[in-house]
Protein backbone atom coordinates (compact mmCIF):
# COMPACT_ATOMS: atom_id res chain seq x y z
CA UNK A 1 0.00 0.00 0.00
CA UNK A 2 1.35 3.43 -0.97
CA UNK A 3 0.23 7.03 -1.00
CA UNK A 4 0.75 9.71 -3.66
CA UNK A 5 2.09 13.10 -2.67
CA UNK A 6 3.37 16.15 -4.55
CA UNK A 7 6.98 17.20 -3.92
CA UNK A 8 8.68 20.37 -5.21
CA UNK A 9 11.94 19.31 -6.91
CA UNK A 10 14.26 21.21 -9.27
CA UNK A 11 11.84 24.08 -9.68
CA UNK A 12 8.74 22.04 -10.48
CA UNK A 13 6.14 19.87 -8.72
CA UNK A 14 6.38 16.12 -9.26
CA UNK A 15 4.26 13.21 -8.00
CA UNK A 16 5.86 10.60 -5.79
CA UNK A 17 4.61 7.42 -4.18
CA UNK A 18 5.53 7.09 -0.45
CA UNK A 19 4.96 4.51 2.23
CA UNK A 20 2.29 5.59 4.85
CA UNK A 21 4.59 4.65 7.75
CA UNK A 22 7.32 6.82 6.24
CA UNK A 23 4.89 9.75 5.95
CA UNK A 24 3.84 9.37 9.59
CA UNK A 25 7.49 9.35 10.70
CA UNK A 26 8.22 12.50 8.73
CA UNK A 27 5.24 14.32 10.32
CA UNK A 28 6.20 13.24 13.85
CA UNK A 29 9.85 14.32 13.61
CA UNK A 30 9.20 18.11 13.20
CA UNK A 31 6.79 18.03 16.17
CA UNK A 32 9.36 16.29 18.34
CA UNK A 33 12.06 18.76 17.27
CA UNK A 34 9.75 21.73 17.99
CA UNK A 35 8.87 20.37 21.43
CA UNK A 36 12.56 19.92 22.27
CA UNK A 37 13.39 23.48 21.20
CA UNK A 38 10.47 24.93 23.19
CA UNK A 39 11.51 23.03 26.32
CA UNK A 40 15.08 24.35 26.03
CA UNK A 41 13.76 27.88 25.60
CA UNK A 42 11.52 27.56 28.64
CA UNK A 43 14.50 26.66 30.77
CA UNK A 44 16.26 29.83 29.72
CA UNK A 45 13.35 32.07 30.71
CA UNK A 46 13.03 33.59 34.19
CA UNK A 47 10.75 31.57 36.47
CA UNK A 48 7.30 32.98 37.09
CA UNK A 49 7.32 31.79 40.71
CA UNK A 50 9.75 32.52 43.54
CA UNK A 51 10.51 31.65 47.13
CA UNK A 52 9.51 34.13 49.85
CA UNK A 53 12.43 34.53 52.25
CA UNK A 54 10.77 37.11 54.55
CA UNK A 55 7.42 36.86 56.23
CA UNK A 56 4.72 39.15 54.85
CA UNK A 57 3.37 40.00 58.30
CA UNK A 58 5.18 41.04 61.47
CA UNK A 59 6.43 38.03 63.39
CA UNK A 60 5.51 37.85 67.09
CA UNK A 61 8.43 35.53 67.87
CA UNK A 62 10.75 36.99 70.53
CA UNK A 63 14.45 36.77 69.59
CA UNK A 64 15.97 38.49 72.65
CA UNK A 65 14.77 39.28 76.18
CA UNK A 66 17.17 41.78 77.78
CA UNK A 67 16.79 43.55 81.16
CA UNK A 68 17.86 47.18 80.77
CA UNK A 69 17.04 50.50 82.43
CA UNK A 70 16.47 52.42 79.20
CA UNK A 71 13.93 54.85 80.75
CA UNK A 72 14.76 55.61 84.36
CA UNK A 73 17.38 54.54 86.92
CA UNK A 74 14.64 53.18 89.20
CA UNK A 75 12.55 51.42 86.57
CA UNK A 76 13.08 47.70 86.14
CA UNK A 77 12.56 47.50 82.39
CA UNK A 78 12.81 44.44 80.18
CA UNK A 79 13.24 44.67 76.40
CA UNK A 80 11.39 42.15 74.26
CA UNK A 81 13.00 42.25 70.80
CA UNK A 82 11.47 40.51 67.78
CA UNK A 83 12.71 40.45 64.18
CA UNK A 84 11.57 44.03 63.60
CA UNK A 85 10.31 45.58 66.84
CA UNK A 86 11.33 46.52 70.38
CA UNK A 87 8.84 46.47 73.27
CA UNK A 88 9.60 47.89 76.71
CA UNK A 89 7.90 46.16 79.62
CA UNK A 90 8.26 47.11 83.27
CA UNK A 91 8.78 44.43 85.90
CA UNK A 92 6.42 45.32 88.73
CA UNK A 93 6.61 44.46 92.42
CA UNK A 94 3.74 41.98 92.09
CA UNK A 95 5.82 39.77 89.76
CA UNK A 96 4.08 40.88 86.58
CA UNK A 97 5.21 42.64 83.42
CA UNK A 98 3.39 45.77 82.27
CA UNK A 99 3.83 46.89 78.66
CA UNK A 100 5.10 50.46 78.41
CA UNK A 101 5.85 51.24 74.76
CA UNK A 102 6.66 49.55 71.43
CA UNK A 103 8.78 50.74 68.50
CA UNK A 104 8.23 48.93 65.19
CA UNK A 105 9.04 51.52 62.51
CA UNK A 106 12.62 50.47 61.76
CA UNK A 107 11.68 49.48 58.17
CA UNK A 108 14.22 46.69 58.45
CA UNK A 109 14.84 43.46 60.30
CA UNK A 110 16.97 43.52 63.45
CA UNK A 111 20.17 41.54 63.07
CA UNK A 112 21.58 41.78 66.63
CA UNK A 113 21.12 43.72 69.87
CA UNK A 114 23.28 44.78 72.83
CA UNK A 115 23.04 47.14 75.84
CA UNK A 116 25.28 50.12 76.66
CA UNK A 117 25.76 51.49 80.15
CA UNK A 118 26.55 50.25 83.61
CA UNK A 119 24.25 47.42 84.74
CA UNK A 120 21.86 48.55 87.45
CA UNK A 121 21.91 47.20 90.98
CA UNK A 122 18.96 45.82 92.89
CA UNK A 123 16.51 48.67 93.44
CA UNK A 124 14.59 49.49 96.59
CA UNK A 125 11.44 48.32 94.86
CA UNK A 126 12.95 44.86 94.54
CA UNK A 127 13.92 44.85 98.22
CA UNK A 128 10.47 45.97 99.33
CA UNK A 129 8.64 43.36 97.24
CA UNK A 130 8.71 40.86 100.11
CA UNK A 131 7.76 43.54 102.64
CA UNK A 132 4.56 44.08 100.70
CA UNK A 133 3.42 40.62 101.74
CA UNK A 134 4.58 40.82 105.35
CA UNK A 135 3.62 44.44 106.11
CA UNK A 136 1.47 46.28 103.51
CA UNK A 137 1.96 49.62 105.30
CA UNK A 138 5.74 49.50 104.70
CA UNK A 139 5.10 48.91 101.01
CA UNK A 140 2.67 51.83 100.73
CA UNK A 141 5.15 54.22 102.41
CA UNK A 142 7.79 53.09 99.97
CA UNK A 143 5.48 53.57 96.97
CA UNK A 144 4.63 57.14 98.01
CA UNK A 145 8.33 57.96 98.33
CA UNK A 146 9.10 56.39 94.96
CA UNK A 147 6.31 58.38 93.29
CA UNK A 148 7.80 61.64 94.59
CA UNK A 149 11.28 60.66 93.35
CA UNK A 150 9.93 59.78 89.92
CA UNK A 151 8.07 63.08 89.62
CA UNK A 152 11.21 65.04 90.55
CA UNK A 153 13.27 63.07 88.04
CA UNK A 154 10.84 63.55 85.15
CA UNK A 155 9.88 67.16 85.91
CA UNK A 156 13.43 68.34 86.39
CA UNK A 157 15.01 66.30 83.57
CA UNK A 158 12.38 65.68 80.93
CA UNK A 159 15.02 64.86 78.29
CA UNK A 160 17.65 63.11 80.38
CA UNK A 161 19.54 60.18 78.88
CA UNK A 162 18.77 57.09 80.99
CA UNK A 163 21.49 54.89 82.53
CA UNK A 164 21.43 52.36 79.69
CA UNK A 165 20.96 52.47 75.91
CA UNK A 166 20.00 49.68 73.51
CA UNK A 167 22.17 49.19 70.41
CA UNK A 168 20.58 47.47 67.41
CA UNK A 169 22.18 46.40 64.14
CA UNK A 170 19.70 46.40 61.25
CA UNK A 171 19.81 44.44 58.02
CA UNK A 172 19.48 47.81 56.28
CA UNK A 173 23.15 48.37 57.20
CA UNK A 174 22.42 50.75 60.06
CA UNK A 175 23.37 50.95 63.71
CA UNK A 176 20.57 52.24 65.98
CA UNK A 177 20.99 53.67 69.50
CA UNK A 178 17.66 53.55 71.33
CA UNK A 179 16.35 54.68 74.71
CA UNK A 180 13.20 56.32 76.06
CA UNK A 181 12.61 59.75 77.58
CA UNK A 182 9.65 61.37 79.28
CA UNK A 183 7.14 62.87 76.87
CA UNK A 184 3.77 64.55 77.10
CA UNK A 185 1.51 63.32 79.92
CA UNK A 186 4.51 61.44 81.35
CA UNK A 187 4.21 58.94 78.50
CA UNK A 188 7.65 57.69 77.39
CA UNK A 189 8.88 58.60 73.93
CA UNK A 190 11.70 56.84 72.11
CA UNK A 191 14.97 58.69 71.60
CA UNK A 192 16.74 57.27 68.54
CA UNK A 193 20.01 57.87 66.71
CA UNK A 194 21.02 56.03 63.52
CA UNK A 195 24.54 55.53 62.18
CA UNK A 196 25.17 54.23 58.66
CA UNK A 197 27.45 51.20 58.58
CA UNK A 198 30.08 50.76 55.83
CA UNK A 199 28.78 49.16 52.65
CA UNK A 200 29.10 45.39 52.46
CA UNK A 201 31.80 44.03 50.15
CA UNK A 202 29.79 40.92 49.25
CA UNK A 203 26.20 39.65 49.65
CA UNK A 204 27.42 37.15 52.25
CA UNK A 205 28.91 39.87 54.47
CA UNK A 206 26.40 40.72 57.20
CA UNK A 207 27.96 43.58 59.10
CA UNK A 208 26.44 43.87 62.55
CA UNK A 209 26.06 40.12 63.02
CA UNK A 210 28.38 40.52 66.01
CA UNK A 211 28.50 43.48 68.44
CA UNK A 212 30.89 43.67 71.39
CA UNK A 213 30.51 46.33 74.10
CA UNK A 214 33.32 47.66 76.25
CA UNK A 215 32.58 46.91 79.95
CA UNK A 216 32.70 50.64 80.71
CA UNK A 217 30.75 51.53 77.56
CA UNK A 218 33.60 53.55 76.11
CA UNK A 219 33.37 51.84 72.72
CA UNK A 220 31.63 49.13 70.72
CA UNK A 221 33.02 46.81 68.04
CA UNK A 222 30.87 45.82 65.06
CA UNK A 223 31.80 42.93 62.76
CA UNK A 224 30.48 40.36 60.29
CA UNK A 225 31.27 36.65 60.16
CA UNK A 226 34.62 37.57 58.60
CA UNK A 227 36.53 40.60 57.36
CA UNK A 228 37.00 43.99 58.99
CA UNK A 229 36.04 45.03 62.53
CA UNK A 230 34.75 48.57 63.00
CA UNK A 231 35.30 50.17 66.41
CA UNK A 232 33.05 53.08 67.42
CA UNK A 233 34.34 55.27 70.25
CA UNK A 234 31.45 56.53 72.38
CA UNK A 235 30.91 59.70 74.36
CA UNK A 236 30.60 59.45 78.16
CA UNK A 237 27.05 59.29 79.48
CA UNK A 238 27.54 62.65 81.23
CA UNK A 239 28.49 64.23 77.89
CA UNK A 240 25.42 62.74 76.18
CA UNK A 241 23.15 64.14 78.92
CA UNK A 242 24.77 67.56 78.67
CA UNK A 243 24.36 67.73 74.87
CA UNK A 244 20.76 66.57 75.08
CA UNK A 245 19.92 69.18 77.71
CA UNK A 246 21.71 72.05 75.94
CA UNK A 247 21.19 71.32 72.24
CA UNK A 248 18.52 68.56 72.18
CA UNK A 249 20.99 66.45 70.20
CA UNK A 250 21.46 62.76 70.89
CA UNK A 251 24.61 61.41 69.22
CA UNK A 252 26.47 58.75 71.24
CA UNK A 253 29.25 58.14 68.68
CA UNK A 254 32.46 60.17 69.00
CA UNK A 255 34.63 58.63 66.24
CA UNK A 256 35.06 55.52 64.09
CA UNK A 257 38.17 53.44 63.48
CA UNK A 258 38.82 50.27 61.46
CA UNK A 259 40.85 47.22 62.42
CA UNK A 260 41.46 43.86 60.75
Amino acid sequence: MSLQTNVFENGRWVTRNIDPYQARAQNTEPQRKEKTESSSLSLAKEPSLGLVTHTLVRSPVIKWIIPARVRHPHKNDVLFITADSVTIKEARGNYTLQEVATKNDFNSRIRSARILGIPGKLTDEDKYATARINDPSVWEDHRRLKKTEDELYFDGNKRTVPPQIAVLALEANKLVFLCAINGSSNHPQFLCYQQELPAAQSPLEKLGEHIAVDPKSRAIAVAAQEGKVYVYALKPMAKMRQELAETSNFKPIKEVSTSY
